[in-house]
């Protein structure tokens, strides 16, 4: 008995330091955006980060967008997250852009994240150069409507415009 007191008494004091999870508190997403190596970024480049659901018929459960002056990659970026805009059916990610002269230039990957924690720590998220190019089959391959170089796309809640013109394609998010 002498010997499991000493273990009590630690378990005690590790389970006393321990506080439960707060499932209603705002959680805090970190990341470093990253194309691989430092690059300068022109001035007016918006960053647009989003936590949204993995599923293609998932909600968008945060998202901000800043404009930077005088920044480079990497960078650190931050997002709040109310935890009532979280669905527990789903499993969500992360997703980050660059927006440079009003185009789309950089997309990362959806990345998997854990949303059960207070600090949500997505690590690095590698952007990838965007071709606009890829959008000019877009219409006949996936039936999307065309209309004045236009096309429409809602993803979750969110609506978004892809305006096309000889010199490439502007997203509007």
């Amino acid at each position: 008995m002498l010997r499991t007191a000493p273990v009590l008494a630690l378990f005690a004091l590790l389970l006393a330091a321990c506080t439960p999870f707060d499932e209603t508190a705002e959680r805090t997403l970190t990341a470093t955006l990253s194309v691989g190596e430092p690059v300068s970024l022109p001035d007016d480049t918006l960053a647009v980060v989003e936590l949204r659901a993995l599923s293609e018929d998932g909600p968008v459960a945060a998202e901000a967008s800043v404009a930077l002056e005088d920044a480079s990659l990497p960078l650190e970026v931050s997002l709040n997250v109310d935890p009532a805009e979280l669905d527990t059916q789903y499993r969500y990610g992360v997703r980050a852009a660059l927006i440079i002269e009003g185009e789309l230039r950089w997309l990362s990957d959806l990345q998997p994240v854990n949303v059960r924690r207070a600090r949500i720590e997505a690590g690095e998220i590698r952007l990838e150069p965007f071709d606009p190019a890829l959008l000019e089959g877009l219409a006949e391959d996936a039936g999307v409507q065309m209309e004045a170089e236009e096309a429409f796309f809602l993803c979750g809640d969110g609506l978004i415009i892809v305006e096309r013109d000889a010199e490439g394609a502007v997203l509007h998010i």
